[in-house]
């Protein structure tokens, strides 16, 4: 269906205001109007007599019933609030009172409670039960204190609300027939175009020793590979469990939704399925990826995609890719290397702020990508960007992208994605040679050249047609590196040993002999097949009535 151009600005806008939430920090969103009361924020209504709460400073939080402001009386009826800047709890609560004038609490409150540890209400409309606090029916679960180790959902509960974020002690979870997660629809700029993506919540985010998420095979809604979330017809990947480290995505996913690998700290490596259309907000922030590939069917990149990966090296966009949304890369403090397809044509919103490590761009787009404020703020410009040939002018020419350093390229070139050695390991005897060959894939890679390298050429050397000489006793790892600009590299580990025996005696072993040091003194007498344990060195044997000079080695 069309929109209308009044419906594609009300949505951009509506986009915009959700930017604005991920980007600016908790300081600076503050409401102007709340009041500070023994360590909790509350904020009286306008219009009433009614007070919400909008956070805290303390630690241990007791939420009074009634408050008074500038002699005026309030009744605190509800935590949480959909007004511009609540943040929920702050990071710091230990425990919480709640009184019995609540009767409504916003869904995000405990969002970020990660050290929350017990939680008491008077109200009539929210109850606790075995560390956990429900709604009065039991169908609402908005929080989970954080130092249980194992929890078991009520068949009632609908929804959790966040209330499972960070429960570090817990291994595994059973979702009930009767649970449904959250979720929405996103709005998603893509250019000038507007899509929506609907996504499911992890409602697992932080359970950091999480191995494994059960369901039942009759579950309506959810089904389970190997301990990973999906929907029921593994279209969706919802979560993966925090303490996995590996995750098979099977092919059938459009979407991995929001948040689905956040805090996966085990995880380094993740192939994403041709198939997959669209990637959403956070899906691997603070996970443990070391490089991101985003395949050619990728057509929606939410925000935020993986902030916070602190051991992330590399990213490679597509060509269907058309913006780096606001904050995808904020704060991957070892990212090094970035992939922009041919139709990128706008870096949003700080997507790569704080990448103090970027040491190359590569910007495929023949005409240089808009970029917003910020979109590489603190990255390096001694960084050299990569562009197509015919477009270095354009790039030097630029906003922001002319600070860099604007280098010529030929993406039309296919580079290596893999190279091995055809031996890996290598047994020589001291002064003999053997050749190594490097095999490099694809088969059509433009430039399969590799530079060869020693790690100890004292015990074994390497020419550049991969000839490994034996040098002396000892081990060395040669090693090949591609020169395509791809930077792989394989290893062959070299032992180098020296021959042991008798040089220059011929015998049958039964002859006696009297065996002298090269300074005379006698060392041994008897048959030389019993000469053993001498140094090495030179000696001078005497048998058969004949003299002659040997070398132990």
């Amino acid at each position: 269906m069309k929109t209308t151009k009044f419906q594609q600005l009300l949505r951009l806008l509506t986009f915009f205001m959700a930017a604005i939430f991920i980007v600016l920090p908790a300081s600076a969103v503050e409401a102007p109007d709340t009041v500070l009361i023994d360590g909790v924020y509350y904020l009286p209504s306008s219009t009433g007599n009614t007070a919400c709460v909008f956070g805290n400073t303390v630690e241990d939080v007791v939420i009074k019933p009634q408050i008074e402001i500038d002699g005026k009386s309030y009744t605190v009826d509800v935590i949480g609030t959909n007004q511009f800047g609540f943040e929920g709890f702050d990071s710091t609560t230990r425990t919480i009172s709640i009184p019995s004038s609540i009767n409504s609490i916003r869904a995000n409150s405990f969002e970020k409670c990660p050290n929350l540890v017990s939680i008491s209400s008077e109200s009539p409309e929210f109850v606790v039960r075995d560390k956990a606090l429900y709604n009065k029916d039991y169908t609402q679960i908005f929080v989970v204190c954080k130092d249980i180790e194992s929890f078991v959902i009520p068949e009632t509960v609908t929804r959790i609300n966040y209330g499972l974020y960070d429960c570090a002690k817990l291994t595994e979870i059973r979702l009930p027939n009767s649970l449904s997660l959250q979720y929405g629809s996103y709005p998603v700029v893509d250019g000038t175009d507007i899509a929506y993506a609907y996504a499911y919540f992890n409602d697992f985010v932080g359970c950091s020793s999480l191995k494994e998420i059960i369901v039942d095979e009759d579950n309506p809604k959810y089904s389970v590979k190997d301990g990973v979330l999906f929907n029921k017809d593994f279209t969706h990947l919802i979560a993966v469990p925090a303490d996995r480290e590996n995750v098979d995505i099977p092919s059938s996913v459009s979407i991995i939704s929001f948040q689905a690998f956040m805090t996966c700290s085990k995880i380094t490596r993740v192939e994403i399925p041709e198939g997959t259309y669209a990637i959403l907000a956070r899906a691997f922030a603070k996970s443990g990826l070391t490089e991101i590939n985003v395949p050619n069917t990728v057509q929606i990149w939410y925000g935020e995609i993986c902030s916070d990966c602190t051991e992330l090296e590399k990213a490679v966009f597509s060509a269907n890719v058309k913006t780096i949304e606001a904050n995808s890369f904020i704060r991957c403090s070892k990212l090094r290397t970035v992939y922009l397809g041919e139709n990128v044509t706008r870096i949003s919103y700080s997507a790569f702020a704080l990448d103090n490590q970027i040491t190359a761009i590569y910007s495929a787009n023949p005409v240089p990508p808009e970029v917003s404020v910020g979109g590489f703020n603190y990255v390096p410009r001694t960084a050299t960007v990569y562009v197509p040939m015919e477009s270095v002018e354009a790039y030097k020419n630029a906003s922001v992208w002319k600070e860099f350093n604007i280098v010529g390229y030929d993406f039309d070139k296919i580079e290596a994605t893999g190279i091995e050695l055809d031996k890996t390991s290598l047994m020589l005897v001291e002064g003999s040679s053997e050749k190594l060959t490097a095999i490099i894939t694809p088969d059509d890679t433009t430039d399969k050249g590799v530079v060869w390298t020693s790690s100890d050429a004292n015990v074994a050397t390497v020419d550049q047609e991969g000839n490994v000489t034996a040098v002396s006793e000892g081990e060395a790892i040669i090693t090949a590196t591609t020169t395509d600009g791809s930077d792989l590299s394989a290893t062959c580990n070299v032992t180098v040993t020296i021959q042991t025996g008798i040089d220059g005696v011929e015998t049958d072993g039964d002859t006696t002999a009297e065996i002298y040091t090269s300074d005379g003194v006698k060392v041994f007498s008897g048959r030389i097949s019993e000469w053993t344990g001498s140094p090495k060195g030179i000696y001078i044997v005497r048998m058969a009535g004949k003299t002659a000079k040997t070398v132990v080695r």
